[in-house]
């Protein structure tokens, strides 16, 4: 497997990953975002996250943070250690780019996936801004920061994440 690293969507695998966020997202297109991983396999696109620079609050300090989102593999490959291999690579990159730390919410289900991956979590909803309204969703918010500093003790009931990605 191969894993690229851009600012903007490869044009060369553009559709493929269009039809990979229609079939786990339902979504045509993904939002703005500073960073996109893309995985292939064989020339094919198998994998797919994003990431995009987010200023949140973490136990009363602003940290500059990414939020992580989109990540996905086509349902054909997975269970074989191609979503760790895309997410840590993600978690390099970042870091090797000046990056605190990762942010990220997900579906109960996927919790244990990202907490294998070294994330931990930190509340049991997230909150965005969608369409000038603040709207608060069920899905657990988990933290990755490269330094373990405060880690333990930040747990809160709800996390602003801004601009719904």
């Amino acid at each position: 497997m191969i894993i690229t690293a851009s600012k903007k969507l490869p044009e060369e695998y553009k559709n493929d990953i269009h039809c990979l966020l229609i079939s786990s997202f339902n979504l045509s297109a993904p939002p703005p975002f500073d960073y996109c991983f893309t995985a292939l396999r064989n020339g094919e696109v198998i994998g797919f996250c994003a990431a995009a620079k987010r200023s949140i609050s973490v136990i009363k300090m602003d940290h500059e943070l990414f939020l992580l989102g989109l990540c996905t593999i086509d349902e054909k490959h997975r269970k074989r250690g191609y979503g760790s291999a895309l997410l840590q690579y993600a978690v390099l990159h970042l870091r090797d780019n000046n990056c605190k730390g990762i942010i990220l919410n997900c579906g109960k289900d996927r919790v244990p996936f990202y907490t294998a991956n070294g994330f931990k979590l930190i509340s049991e909803k997230a909150r965005y801004s969608r369409n000038g309204h603040i709207e608060e969703d069920n899905d657990p918010v988990l933290l990755y920061l490269y330094s373990d500093e405060g880690m333990e003790d930040f747990y809160a009931d709800s996390v602003f994440l801004g601009t719904d990605f």
